[in-house]
């Protein structure tokens, strides 16, 4: 591939990931390749509880930092425009908090994952509909130390 844009996406039952990456021969390899979930499949809606179900998504990540000791993880929570924008803001820090708990409740070293709630301060699709609505309900797993070399 040079200079095309690939898209990968795995569907499965319950859960979607969906990993965009763009490759450039000669450019240096980024420091950080993001990781969007939809964050419906983690949580309800208005929820920071995690549904049921989660634990191989999120397993994933546990052990990609059990297998390459360099990489660390930024948690980052979106919501949609529905509820005030303190109550958003909220929302997406107790779902960065759920999501940081049970990582490390595996085992994950704390000092590797970071969490930013972000509310609904950065909205990839329009919040005047349900489609958009949904798009800007998501979590980003923003990956570092992975292609490092």
């Amino acid at each position: 591939m040079t200079g095309q844009s690939e898209t990968l996406q795995h569907s499965k039952v319950g859960w979607n990931v969906i990993n965009n990456y763009v490759v450039v021969p000669g450019v240096a390899v980024p420091d950080c390749a993001p990781l969007l979930v939809e964050d419906q499949v983690l949580f309800t809606s208005g929820s920071a509880r995690l549904r049921d179900g989660f634990e191989p998504l999120l397993g994933l990540s546990v052990k990609l930092m059990e297998l390459n000791p360099e990489v660390e993880i930024t948690i980052v929570a979106h919501t949609d425009w529905i509820g005030t924008e303190a109550f958003n803001q909220r929302l997406s820090d107790a779902r960065t908090g759920a999501i940081y708990d049970w990582i490390i409740n595996q085992g994950a070293d704390p000092d590797r994952l970071t969490q930013i709630g972000k509310g609904e301060a950065e909205p990839v699709a329009s919040n005047q509909t349900e489609a958009g609505r949904a798009q800007n309900r998501r979590a980003e797993f923003q990956v570092r130390g992975l292609l490092a070399g």
